[in-house]
């Protein structure tokens, strides 16, 4: 064990007699310790000795300080772990841990071990090597260990301690580890502990590199534990003896050594995995400390024990077997991967897989004995064990510890796990552990603490109905694992998995079960990891996927990649180094996809079997547009000095320069293209090939093209400190600027509402905004996440829930992908999804045949594919619009256009009540107008006036300041006035509250 572990016992007494021992585990919320690193062993050379103190008789220690004088009687050796604790007895102990390990670990690991035959007599009492309280200091174990094995040099002399791997000290007394209502936690016995070379360097210094034995001879760990955990307890008028064995401590202080971290909630002490695995205190104390269970399937996984079997694809009937039956070609771990940082382990726990009950072998006054027991008895349950007495040297299978048999479902986050084993924390955050157990019960409770009816504390540790299988009557129980039962397969961050476990078969050796990865909407389809160290995955394109064939283009740096399906194994073909620095070009032609990019001057064209390159006449500085036209596509070029080149490709031979236009004075930073008219941006402003030339007050970044209703082109640009121009036919039609302390990087066009037109998409940090040309926001935004996700890249746009609107796809930094419904902003069914990584590059969503596909990447390198189920169109694909770059979205529907001059259902003031500085006030009307606006309070005074002049056919907004406005309710009398005559009004109501 990496931490020191206190257990606490509430002693029930009942007619002034001890009754019943109910364990509480309170494992401390101190450690002085770091988790040891991760050993990959075949074998473990113990050597250990035994240790006494100077005698002492103190009452916060139980004996004086020598072996044996734990006891204020005899009690024989019908009792567990009975004296003489002489070297013969630590043996028996070691000979468990021996059998524990080369039984789980499946002869992957041997235990060898030495016990010396002195004893070691130290110079202080025990307590003054205790710290003296449950957080204090554990600095003065560190000093013990010093003392001893420099002390043993001259007591146990030719010794050779590079030939052991772990070093164990058994002191007299019992463990710092269990606490009587008596001492309640002042108990100044040696608490169990593993100490490291991380946990010494954490006492004596980052230089210390071990206790100094000579001769270059150096040990750098020390197990400390106590000759037995039982000790007396007192109730009224009567003393009672508490049995408890050291067999689990002794086989979970091995497994530290080995880089086990402790399962339990490190920080409160209390249970987090029961007796489910090895690393938890109720495990290390399961049927009295005789035996835990075995380890877990993450356990076991980590320790190079198991490999499990991965299903990412829909299966049925999956068979998962019991590890004490299964041969080596059998399954005995599942892993259902829910995304690239969180999956789930199933396994087959079986108490009695031989179906002939337990078989004990134990040791009692030098006589080696066997108890078999069909079932557990009231005398011998989790509980009680005193039908045992002796030292418990095997048992045939180790998991008759477990609550009960079934299925197990481990819901396993390497984020926390990475984030957290360090600290050795892992399962000390309730709400997100990286070890959780899936409760098939449906209440997740082990570590939980409830009071029964007479004041006792129970903590729940698990029970047989948190186990999966067909007949489990508990009341939530559905004998399925999916998004909508109790607990549910949701990632840690609340999103989708989309994942399905279900038809789990009766309890078993080899039980079944169906996965299926999806729902009636959205199905994840692929999932590829591309493994090289330095690789970076960006600007996904062109994606092509069915179920033989994945084919996608990809940046690695400025190398252009091809992600290619091959046996099921997914190769990263390089197409051509230095292929492109800016955003590449896809198009496609008799099912060859070509990628366009431009590198300084060379313009590469390639696929995955044809390559051209032709030189031009300036650097390239803007993405690559191209446009295809049946059996031609035509290639747009912005380069370093001004000009757009125009080529002409056909596919069979290099492209052809046809056209070059003098577009700016500078640098080209994005082309735009629309029934083949050019328009641009330049640090200097905007351009087109008609020489309209626009000076824009803020350095633009992004330009998008639209129609009007009319059909009229609108560029709409992205400037510098958040400032959109509206420009059409040459000249500036609006210009806005976002109110926001966070920079506007990017933006998109969308037809959300139907209503006759596109609205802009973008993010402010955590919000997803869409305004219309005017700057006003449409109805149901801003939409919010939570404050630990800000939304990145480009909003994308298409009809994912078919309802003929368009809906938004927006990804947080964290990988967590939602979908809004553009029509009225709320989240849409089965999302969010997620990635399980942070989001890198970009996105892409296309239309295929009969689905949607939408394509993401994350920082490890992994590509995720998912099906969207519907044929409704796509708006925005890409960063530009779609695979070609275009950056253009035809006019919007006006199937929902809003009919009447002024429809007052239009007329209204966001937010309301005000609690903020602002409100603004709202209007739609069909014709250019005049607007006044009349505010008056309760009295009728006057107390503002807002004036401006409305864009027919858009809503239109006007902020009204009310920082010095004082509470109360007030009136806003919204005049207008049409250019062509028509006038109306209406009376709106609006409350400030300050």
């Amino acid at each position: 064990m990496t931490n020191l572990k206190i257990l606490f016992i509430i002693v029930l007494i009942s007619l002034g007699s001890l009754t019943a021992q109910t364990f509480v585990p309170q494992i401390t919320s101190k450690s002085n310790n770091s988790i040891v690193d991760k050993t990959v062993a075949t074998s473990l050379n113990i050597l250990a000795v035994m240790v006494e103190f100077q005698p002492d008789k103190f009452n916060l220690t139980i004996g004086d300080g020598t072996f044996g004088s734990l006891y204020t009687k005899e009690y024989g050796n019908d009792i567990i772990d009975p004296l003489p604790h002489d070297a013969n007895y630590f043996r028996d102990h070691l000979e468990f841990a021996k059998n524990y390990f080369e039984k789980v670990s499946d002869g992957n690991l041997n235990v060898e071990y030495t016990v010396l035959p002195n004893i070691i007599t130290i110079s202080k009492v025990m307590r003054e090597y205790s710290p003296a309280d449950r957080d204090g200091n554990n600095i003065g174990l560190g000093d013990l260990a010093k003392e001893v094995w420099t002390k043993n040099l001259t007591v146990n002399t030719n010794i050779d301690y590079s030939k052991y791997d772990v070093f164990i000290l058994f002191h007299a007394g019992s463990g710092k580890d269990i606490s009587t209502s008596e001492l309640l936690g002042k108990s100044r016995d040696l608490p169990s502990l593993y100490l490291g070379l991380k946990t010494l360097k954490n006492f004596f210094g980052e230089s210390y590199d071990g206790i100094d034995l000579g001769n270059g001879q150096k040990i750098t760990n020390t197990i400390i534990l106590p000759e037995t955990e039982s000790r007396e307890v007192t109730g009224v008028g009567t003393t009672a003896l508490l049995e408890l064995s050291i067999n689990g401590l002794i086989v979970s202080s091995l497994a530290s050594h080995l880089g086990l971290p402790d399962l339990f909630d490190s920080k409160t002490g209390k249970s987090a995995i029961g007796r489910f695995g090895l690393m938890d205190g109720q495990s290390l104390f399961a049927y009295k400390g005789l035996f835990p269970p075995q380890p877990s399937a993450w356990e076991k996984i980590f320790l190079d024990w198991a490999e499990p079997l991965v299903v990412n694809s829909n299966k049925k009937n999956i068979e998962v077997f019991a590890s004490e039956i299964a041969k080596s070609t059998d399954a005995k771990i599942i892993k259902v991967p829910i995304n690239s940082t969180e999956y789930y382990l199933i396994e087959n726990r079986a108490r009695d897989a031989n179906n002939d009950g337990i078989k004990i072998t134990y040791k009692v006054a030098g006589q080696i004995k066997t108890l078999s027991l069909p079932k557990d008895t009231t005398k011998f349950n989790n509980i009680n064990t005193d039908t045992l007495s002796g030292v418990v040297l095997n048992i045939d299978e180790f998991d008759w510890a477990v609550p009960g048999s079934g299925i197990l479902i481990w819901h396993i986050d390497e984020k926390v796990i990475n984030q957290t084993l360090n600290d050795n924390e892992i399962n000390a955050d309730k709400s997100r552990r990286g070890i959780d157990l899936e409760e098939a019960d449906g209440i997740q409770d082990i570590g939980e603490e409830f009071q029964t009816i007479f004041g006792d504390v129970i903590i729940a540790e698990g029970e047989e109905h948190d186990l999966w299988f067909a007949n489990n009557k508990s009341e939530f129980y559905k004998n399925k694992f999916n998004g909508s039962t109790k607990p549910n397969t949701n990632s840690n961050d609340e999103a989708k998995s989309l994942i399905s476990v279900s038809n789990f078969s009766n309890i078993s050796n080899k039980m079944s079960f169906d996965v299926s990865f999806g729902s009636e909407n959205i199905e994840l389809i692929k999932s590829v990891k591309v493994n090289f160290v330095g690789h970076r995955i960006d600007q996904i394109k062109s994606v092509k996927l069915n179920d033989d064939n994945l084919s996608t283009f990809y940046l690695n740096g400025n190398n252009l990649r091809l992600l290619k399906r091959k046996n099921n194994i997914f190769f990263p073909l390089l197409i051509q180094k230095d292929f492109t620095s800016k955003n590449y070009s896809v198009v496609e032609h008799n099912n060859n996809e070509f990628a366009i990019g431009g590198f300084e001057k060379k313009l590469n064209v390639n696929s995955l079997d044809k390559n051209y390159t032709v030189d031009i006449a300036s650097n390239i500085s803007s993405p690559i547009v191209s446009i295809q036209n049946n059996n031609e596509v035509k290639i747009y070029v912005g380069m370093e000095n001004g000009k757009v080149s125009i080529y002409n490709f056909n596919y069979e031979v290099s492209p052809v320069l046809v056209n070059i236009f003098d577009v700016a004075s500078s640098a080209i930073i994005q082309v735009a293209v629309e029934n083949e008219k050019i328009h641009a941006i330049s640090k200097d402003g905007y351009s087109n090939d008609n020489n309209q030339n626009i000076d824009l007050r803020f350095a633009p970044k992004k330009i998008v093209l639209t129609n009007d209703q009319n059909g009229n082109v609108l560029s709409i640009v992205l400037a510098e400190e958040n400032n959109f121009y509206i420009i059409e036919d040459g000249e500036i039609r609006t210009e806005f600027t976002i109110t926001s302390e966070t920079i506007v990087t990017d933006f998109s066009l969308a037809d959300i509402k139907q209503d006759g037109e596109n609205y802009i998409l973008f993010y402010t940090s955590n919000e997803l905004n869409a305004v219309n040309i005017n700057g006003s926001m449409a109805e149901g935004y801003p939409i919010i996440i939570n404050d630990i996700n800000n939304f990145v890249a480009t909003p994308l746009a298409a009809d994912i829930n078919n309802d003929g609107f368009s809906d938004i796809i927006s990804t947080s930094d964290e990988g967590v992908i939602f979908a809004y419904s553009g029509l009225d902003g709320k989240l849409l069914n089965d999302f969010p999804i997620s990635t399980g990584n942070k989001f890198v590059g970009n996105q892409t969503i296309i239309k295929r045949e009969n689905d949607l596909l939408l394509a993401s990447g994350t920082k490890e390198n992994e590509l995720y594919f998912w099906s969207i189920k519907s044929d409704g169109e796509v708006n925005w694909g890409s960063k530009f619009g779609n695979n070609q770059n275009c950056s253009f979205l035809k006019s919007a529907s006006g199937a929902k256009s809003i009919s009447g001059f002024f429809p007052k259902n239009r007329t209204y003031n966001w937010p309301n009540p005000v609690y903020e500085s602002f409100t603004k006030i709202r209007t739609y009307v069909a014709e250019d107008s005049k607007i006044t606006i009349r505010i008056f309070d309760l009295s009728g005074d006057a107390v503002d006036i807002l004036e401006y002049n409305a864009t027919g056919g858009l809503d239109n907004e006007i902020t009204w300041d009310v920082s010095n406005i004082q509470s109360g309710a007030y009136f806003a009398r919204v005049e207008v006035q049409s250019n062509s005559g028509k006038e109306e009004s209406k009376i709106i109501k609006i409350a400030v509250v300050k």
